[in-house]
């Protein structure tokens, strides 16, 4: 049964960073959404990069969910729907090297909102908001991704998805936009 959903879950990551690979293209910013965007909107990934696991997850307390190393098997840093012009809107997710640098800048300054297990894994662009992820293995919340927004307190963070591949499939499917934000009408 584990070996199927892990067969699933690399399915399911092959597929996304397929994806993403078919939409590495500046010229492609207009037609990822299904209405027209006033911005050129870029999705971009890095290479991998060779990283040791268990030295991460003993640096940070934390236990990584399967999907993140997934992911960080294949690729590395991953820019979705970035503004190429104005540099106002798009999603950065981290790769391990930016991870081991950016996680303890971003926990400076949050240290009443933080629970163990977090892991500041990416930052929106334009804007303060932070893509976090729970790697507390032992917590009901494990995998969740939550927004982590710099003036309200934790108990208002947005939990956008019970697991990261799932965040990052509907972020794609969504074309960068912020779903878990009410919508203009």
């Amino acid at each position: 049964m584990a070996e199927r959903a892990n067969k699933a879950r690399e399915n399911r990551i092959d597929k996304l960073i397929s994806l993403l690979g078919r939409l590495d293209s500046p010229e492609r910013g207009a037609s990822y959404r299904t209405r027209p965007s006033p911005f050129q909107l870029r999705c971009s990934m890095s290479p991998r990069v060779a990283w040791n696991r268990d030295a991460l997850e003993e640096r940070f307390n934390v236990r990584f969910p399967e999907d993140l190393v997934s992911l960080w098997m294949r690729t590395s840093t991953l820019r979705l729907f970035e503004d190429v012009r104005h540099g106002q809107w798009g999603l950065i997710v981290w790769g391990p090297s930016e991870a081991l640098e950016m996680h303890p800048e971003e926990l400076r300054g949050r240290e009443r909102d933080w629970r163990e297990g977090d892991f500041f894994m990416g930052r929106f662009i334009g804007d303060a908001d932070r893509l976090l992820l729970r790697c507390n293995s032992e917590a009901h919340d494990f995998g969740s991704v939550l927004v982590a927004m710099p003036t309200d307190p934790r108990g208002d963070w947005p939990i956008v998805s019970p697991s990261l591949l799932g965040f990052l499939e509907k972020y794609m499917h969504g074309a960068g936009d912020k779903f878990w934000e009410p919508q203009e009408v």
